[in-house]
């Protein structure tokens, strides 16, 4: 037995089945048995790495606040993993069932290392004259851009801190008629930055491949192009940011703004 090969929790999974209902719960079980079929083997089963997230990145709630801290809400969205938080008492609060967003957290973690067992079991690629295998260097030729591959970067992300809402849209308070804050993340992108110069740009698809990011949220990063001259800005899905550009990030909300004067 390779003790090194990660597991899911039986008793994990079947909290969150318990939970969810109808199709949600349907492309969670796709999902498990995907990601189980796949590491019984130690490799991914054909298009198992783009089916295995069909069942998380829905999230575990639909209709939930703005949870604190920020690695919760996105765990609970959409699936990610709290890499750096350890889940509270005082987080567990502000969903109503404890016990199934504790089995959510760790399960995510637990599926997020099985993912990175299997990618790391692919074959090695093909290599070509700009260092990618051929399908990667047909997506960066379809993007109509020449980047310069050591200069890739996550574009900095910042935040500011503004007083919560709630559900009315009331300024939220606490017990001692404190505010209530939360804070605002948006990308703080380096001055003389290019936007739009990939022809998947216009809309809200990933700016490497075109196709639409369910989760809504994109990983900014930035880097030279050698036909432009000048550094380009590009929002990517979570995957071709991984596979195709070497940057591994949960992403954030593309629509994200920077404070404004005065605030």
């Amino acid at each position: 037995m390779d003790t090194n090969k990660p597991t899911l929790s039986v008793n994990l999974i079947a909290i969150v089945d318990g939970y969810l209902s109808g199709k949600r719960r349907e492309k969670f079980r796709d999902s498990i048995s995907i990601l189980n079929r796949s590491l019984a083997q130690g490799a991914w089963t054909p298009r198992g790495s783009v089916k295995a997230s069909a069942g998380f990145y829905q999230g575990l709630a639909k209709k939930i606040g703005n949870l604190q801290p920020y690695e919760l809400d996105a765990c609970v969205r959409y699936g990610q993993p709290m890499r750096s938080v350890t889940l509270t008492d005082e987080m567990c609060m502000q969903l109503s069932s404890s016990r199934v967003l504790r089995a959510w957290v760790t399960l995510c973690s637990e599926v997020a290392a099985a993912r990175a067992f299997l990618d790391a079991a692919r074959p090695t690629p093909v290599v070509t004259a700009i260092g990618l295998s051929p399908k990667v260097t047909k997506t960066l030729k379809d993007c109509n851009l020449d980047i310069d591959l050591a200069t890739i970067k996550p574009a900095k992300i910042s935040f500011y801190e503004v007083q919560a809402r709630d559900k009315a849209g009331e300024l939220r308070v606490d017990r001692d008629g404190k505010p209530v804050m939360e804070r605002v993340y948006f990308v703080d992108w380096s001055a003389g930055c290019l936007f739009n110069r990939s022809r998947f740009a216009m809309g809200d698809g990933c700016h490497a491949c075109g196709k639409t990011i369910p989760s809504g949220r994109f990983v900014p990063i930035e880097a030279s192009c050698k036909k432009l001259g000048q550094k380009v800005a590009l929002w990517l899905g979570c995957d071709c940011a991984r596979n195709i550009f070497g940057v591994k990030d949960i992403g954030i909300d593309k629509n994200a703004k920077a404070p404004t004067a005065g605030e």
